[in-house]
């Protein structure tokens, strides 16, 4: 017997999907949930570049994986680092005018975060 997933189902498991095969930003924003969570997001901010609660609602894993390399150059003395950070910046304020439920690197359209996400990836980290 076929099983037919609902959308609602098809998004829960892609939320899990970015979570278990990308860590890092993913992993991070989950310790700031609940009244136990921790309190200090301006840290995850600093180093990931969005608040934990916006992280926790990205799909996509390339956007995650983003994520992760700028807390990776924020902590390391790395070459290329302010080409990084200056394009980083540019694609987080992309990202931020976004509908979360657009995936700017499977549209057919051109877009600011997709233009962002690719000019970063130029940069030899």
């Amino acid at each position: 017997m076929e099983v037919r997933l609902k959308q609602s189902d098809r998004n829960c498991i892609a939320e899990g999907n970015v979570v278990a095969h990308s860590g890092g930003a993913a992993i991070d924003a989950l310790l700031y949930d609940g009244p136990g969570g921790r309190q200090d997001w301006y840290v995850f901010k600093e180093l990931y570049g969005l608040h934990p609660a916006g992280v926790q609602k990205i799909t996509h894993k390339e956007t995650i994986e983003i994520l992760n390399l700028n807390a990776r150059v924020k902590v390391n003395e790395i070459p290329g680092a302010n080409a990084f950070c200056r394009r980083f910046r540019l694609f987080v304020v992309a990202l931020r005018m976004e509908d979360r439920g657009f995936n700017y690197l499977q549209e057919d359209l051109p877009n600011p975060t997709c233009a962002a996400y690719w000019s970063l990836r130029e940069v030899h980290i």
